[in-house]
């Protein structure tokens, strides 16, 4: 593994979405650099403030999580969806006209986008002690709770997470141990491999 990559939420710059309607701030792109156009993968977390359109990303796969405030309703062909359960991922195409409409303020999603057919990409929500996949590449992210993070490597040097905080890799390999200080943690688990 080339190394975990630290980051803290607070401190990522917001930038408009692709289609200017919401602010977003990107946590990594695989390869380094990439824009929205030419991402293999990319993570970030956006605010959604007002109902509208989400940019289309032909081609892409995405999974979004809600974070944070009373979520939005997705809709569109073969979509009707309330983002409304906090911590719970869903899946959809790129290219899909998905409107959202705020069910109740202001909301903050983690969002995962993989280019299809060259990448794939696992999310879930850890809540207890466990060993997670390097992949190619990925992202922890302490939502609730301390969390240690600790790489299978003889010399690996344990990495402590606050919420809000994160690490993110690539050219994995080895497996993470992430276990939470308490008994109410979650962290957002992402392991990215090519297809």
């Amino acid at each position: 593994m080339s190394g975990l990559q630290p980051f803290a939420l607070a401190d990522l710059p917001a930038e408009p979405w692709k289609n200017g309607g919401g602010r977003t701030r990107t946590v990594a792109t695989w390869p380094a650099g990439a824009g929205l156009s030419d991402f293999d993968a990319r993570v970030s977390v956006a605010t959604i403030a007002a109902s509208g359109p989400f940019s289309r990303f032909p081609g892409i796969d995405r999974q979004i999580v809600l974070l944070s405030g009373g979520g939005v309703r997705l809709s569109g062909p073969g979509i009707d969806h309330h983002l409304d359960m906090p911590l719970a991922p869903f899946a959809f195409a790129g290219e899909a006209e998905v409107e959202a409409t705020v069910l109740g303020g202001p909301s903050e999603d983690f969002n995962v986008m993989v280019r299809r057919g060259r990448w794939r990409a696992r999310v879930e929500v850890l809540r207890t002690a466990r060993h997670w996949p390097g992949g190619a590449g990925g992202v922890l992210l302490a939502w609730r709770g301390d969390w240690t993070v600790l790489g299978d490597a003889a010399d690996a040097a344990p990495v402590r997470l606050t919420p809000g905080e994160g690490v993110w890799w690539q050219n994995g390999g080895q497996a993470l141990a992430c276990a939470p200080a308490g008994d109410a943690g979650a962290l957002l688990a992402v392991a990215f491999d090519s297809v």
